[in-house]
């Protein structure tokens, strides 16, 4: 069975949380790291509550020019 997650990809908890860092991933777990006001955050989850990161789409008025 193939791994979902590699090394590198930038995902989130399907139920929101910041962009983390995907550090090793296999079958059965993933491991995440990022980075919070209080330093390094490190933690490892189910694949399947993970996907990939999308960050926060702004939405420009009409008439305004996106500087």
């Amino acid at each position: 069975m193939s791994t979902q997650w590699s090394s590198g990809d930038v995902v989130q908890l399907k139920s929101g949380s910041p962009a983390m860092t995907v550090h090793s991933s296999d079958d059965k777990q993933t491991s995440c790291v990022w980075f919070d006001d209080s330093g390094v955050k490190f933690h490892t989850f189910a694949p399947s509550v993970l996907k990939k990161y999308e960050a926060e789409k702004t939405v420009t008025p009409p008439g305004v020019i996106a500087g």
